[in-house]
């Protein structure tokens, strides 16, 4: 879950997602944000969902969220990134070099 610029809250949340391989045929958006309902309070419910191949890391394997939201400053909630979106169409290709390697 990353912010992102709004209009009107100045910024929102963004689910970024990185489904495993088995899921990648039969998740959507919708059943992220399904699952989330019930668990979070409305504010927190992210306005959209996006699916990543993959989360950039720092050098000591934490989730890079600077680089995320660096990637997803100027997005915007469009028709088609909405709930309906199908898996696996991903949203943008991942920077290898912002992507720590595995040991």
């Amino acid at each position: 879950m990353i912010a992102v610029p709004h209009s009107t809250w100045v910024e929102r949340p963004l689910a970024c997602v990185v489904p495993k391989p088995e899921h990648c045929s039969s998740l959507t958006a919708a059943d992220i944000l399904d699952f989330l309902r019930p668990r979070v309070a409305k504010f927190w419910l992210p306005d959209a969902v996006v699916f990543l191949e993959a989360v950039p890391k720092t050098s000591v394997s934490k989730f890079d969220k600077k680089v995320l939201r660096e990637r997803f400053k100027d997005w915007h909630r469009r028709s088609s990134q909405s709930s309906s979106m199908p898996h696996c169409s991903f949203n943008y290709e991942p920077d290898k070099s912002a992507i720590a390697p595995s040991t």
